[in-house]
């Protein structure tokens, strides 16, 4: 916070009245930024970024930074990497992205916290996500860089909505609807699979966290064939939760995000060996499995990866 009040202090970043009157105060809640509105066509284009403040991208950006994982993860199915001068370094970590073997090795590793070195790439467009922190956004306006929101990733609707957006505001249209049409089919393969007569109640489980409505795992769940037992109980969002708590909650199935590469299957110890467990029917059954991190902790695109897995988990038969 003390590097951003230090640029906004700045006088060579410092916007015009007319620019500083446009951006609202930020907002309080956590992931409520809006995606960003972007004309579809050809260049130029006015694009108004998730606080409200307009831009013109006079061409195709070509200096982009991205400062969300999911950014990194979505422009590099859109743009060469001679197109990215920023990305974040949690791309390069294979146990949190499938993305990192497209990690572009000539851009900067950068992140919101750190807005100067953000700056210094000189970017033609910064993209951002529905839980960037609105702080940083205002710094990227003061300074009269266009900021790309693409929301709230809380559903793959979202996702695939945001893959249209990103792809109209770099110049990238078609890319991005043939790249949507793919994942419709996926989905679609998906949906065609037989269901269980009653859907299983799954407990999303990370350690003390679960997550209920709002989340993209919550959506997952939902879109596999399942009841997320957080979600029927009222809890809302990535919430801490008990051992205790999550047992009352009676799931069937629990899922668990891991860093391997490869899904667990029937693997009771991902759940620890508290007492607690025992009266769990998921444990009992032997209904516990490990989705990579990589997959169902994205936001991007490779969530449909974790949506094949979550419903080949709901959808075996129960014991």
């Amino acid at each position: 916070m003390r590097a951003l009040v230090g640029i906004l202090a700045a006088g060579a970043v410092l916007a015009s009245a007319a620019w500083t009157a446009a951006v609202p105060a930020p907002p309080v809640a956590e992931g409520s930024l809006s995606a960003s509105t972007v004309p579809a066509g050809g260049f130029p284009k006015t694009i108004v970024d998730p606080l409200g403040a307009r831009a013109t991208l006079s061409a195709p950006p070509r200096r982009i930074v991205s400062i969300e994982l999911s950014g990194d993860e979505l422009l590099l199915g859109l743009v060469g990497p001679d197109r990215l001068v920023g990305v974040t370094p949690y791309v390069d970590d294979p146990s949190t992205t499938l993305s990192q073997p497209l990690a572009p090795r000539q851009a900067a590793r950068v992140t919101e916290e750190d807005p100067e070195a953000l700056l210094a790439l000189r970017p033609d467009l910064v993209v951002t996500a529905g839980y960037t922190r609105a702080e940083a956004i205002v710094v990227l306006e003061a300074a009269h860089v266009p900021v790309l929101g693409t929301g709230a990733h809380a559903t793959l609707d979202d996702v695939l909505a945001a893959i249209v957006v990103l792809g109209d505001a770099v110049g990238e249209p078609e890319r991005a609807r043939t790249w949507v049409s793919a994942l419709h089919v996926r989905l679609n393969a998906i949906d065609a699979r037989p269901r269980p007569a009653r859907p299983p109640r799954v407990l999303l489980w990370e350690g003390g966290y679960t997550y209920a409505a709002g989340t993209l795992p919550d959506d997952l769940v939902r879109r596999a064939g399942g009841v997320n037992v957080a979600t029927d109980a009222g809890l809302k969002g990535p919430v801490a939760i008990s051992e205790e708590g999550a047992v009352a909650l009676s799931p069937e199935v629990v899922i668990v995000p891991i860093d391997e590469a490869a899904p667990r299957w029937h693997d009771v110890a991902l759940v620890g060996d508290a007492p607690v467990w025992g009266a769990v029917e998921a444990v009992r059954t032997r209904r516990v499995y490990g989705v990579p991190r990589a997959w169902i902790g994205s936001v991007s695109h490779h969530a449909v990866r974790a949506l094949e897995a979550v419903a080949d988990i709901v959808r075996e038969p129960a014991p």
